[in-house]
């Protein structure tokens, strides 16, 4: 999960940012574990009628968060998924970023009781779980967003 305090917080005028958003220079992580940087594309019609597109970039602290926007958008809205993985979890103990190129939910439960999530990208499949290992295969898998590679 992601802190923000006040100290960090940047003034940025209200026009430039969402209803009701705040600006931070710096955010701290609450725990270590692995967190998504996800890319959308926003489509809106202006007051002309012209149709504009915006990407946004939005950090996930869980993957059941990742799920629940994926699962809730149309599939052509994503641009790009990364996967930041902490150094306590990697073969040289330096933090990652993974290029995901696919993810899927499998029914072998994790943590808390739920389908798991696998990722996959160049390397191969991971899951973004305390020991970052992939659930073993399972035949009961279901793709929810697959990325241009």
């Amino acid at each position: 999960m992601f802190i923000s305090l006040p100290h960090s917080e940047e003034f940025v005028p209200p026009t430039l940012l969402p209803q009701g958003g705040k600006a931070w220079r710096a955010l701290e992580l609450a725990i270590t574990l692995p967190w998504f940087i996800l890319t959308v594309r926003e489509s809106w019609i202006d007051p002309k009628g012209k149709r504009m597109n915006q990407c946004r970039t939005l950090m996930l602290c869980w993957d059941s968060d990742l799920s629940e926007m994926i699962q809730n958008s149309p599939a052509d809205r994503f641009v790009a998924l990364q996967c930041i993985v902490p150094g306590h979890v990697t073969e040289d103990g330096k933090w990652r970023l993974r290029s995901v190129h696919a993810v899927w939910e499998v029914q072998v439960p994790d943590a808390d009781g739920g389908p798991a999530m696998v990722l996959e990208d160049a390397e191969g499949e991971f899951g973004p779980s305390l020991d970052y290992k992939a659930p073993a295969r399972s035949t009961k898998r279901r793709l929810l967003l697959e990325l241009p590679r």
